[in-house]
């Protein structure tokens, strides 16, 4: 059995300990998280065979679904005015408690 998501334009199939990880800006990622679960190392030029397996069961699990119906939003561009606002000294946090008495 294997495991398939996907968002966006991101996707992934897990198979055992494989998993086959595309990103758009990235390519296609392989790898094994039996020894890596941290995902850090990427075995898709060792294991070609794995990866043309994998690729086939996305892609055959990818037929009976709908064209994403969303894509990832661009980054947010920020007003000059804003970004100097949030690289000013931070203000101090302002309270309704009256402060402590002195006697």
């Amino acid at each position: 059995d294997a495991l398939f998501w996907r968002f966006g334009d991101q996707k992934a199939v897990r198979r055992g300990d494989w998993k086959l990880v595309t990103l758009p800006a990235e390519g296609t990622r392989l790898y094994n998280l039996s020894s890596d679960i941290g995902e850090a190392k990427d075995l898709s030029a060792a294991n070609d065979a794995t990866v043309r397996e994998m690729t086939g069961l996305l892609e055959d699990w990818e037929k009976g679904l709908r064209p994403p119906a969303w894509k990832r939003a661009p980054a947010r561009q920020t007003r000059p005015a804003a970004r100097q606002q949030r690289n000013a000294a931070p203000r101090r946090r302002q309270t309704n408690t009256p402060a402590p008495r002195v006697n």
